[in-house]
């Protein structure tokens, strides 16, 4: 079988209205990051005729750790939309890439203070 790569900036119902990007003698796992001319890209969706939906993606294969207000994957930057479903901490799968991330949630307390009602000052002239 071939299977014709389509690259698409995001979900298109009709692959054939966007042109081909390559055609590869082997079936694309579906979330698999494929390297191709220089440009890396993850495929997305299989329609059933062998038409094949790929995103371009930063793919990072060596990240270091990642520390800020999303659970976002290391890899491929993907932030995934409903993050406490994860829990405190454990391990995931990225829901874009498919790669293994570890993670912990950090709970930082803030506080908002208003005035209410001040004291009086007794002014004392030395």
């Amino acid at each position: 079988m071939r299977y014709t790569l389509h690259h698409t900036e995001g979900y298109v119902k009709d692959l054939t209205t966007v042109p081909v990007l390559v055609t590869v003698d082997f079936k694309p796992e579906l979330y698999t990051v494929y390297k191709i001319q220089g440009v890396d890209y993850i495929v997305t969706w299989l329609d059933s005729g062998f038409r094949v939906q790929v995103n371009e993606v930063v793919y990072n294969e060596n990240p270091g750790n990642y520390s800020g207000y999303d659970l976002e994957c290391p890899y491929c930057g993907y932030k995934h939309t409903n993050p406490e479903e994860f829990g405190d901490s454990g391990e995931a799968e990225c829901g874009r890439c498919g790669s293994d991330i570890s993670f912990e949630r950090e709970i930082i307390c803030h506080y908002t203070v208003s005035p209410v009602k001040s004291v009086d000052v007794v002014l004392v002239e030395a």
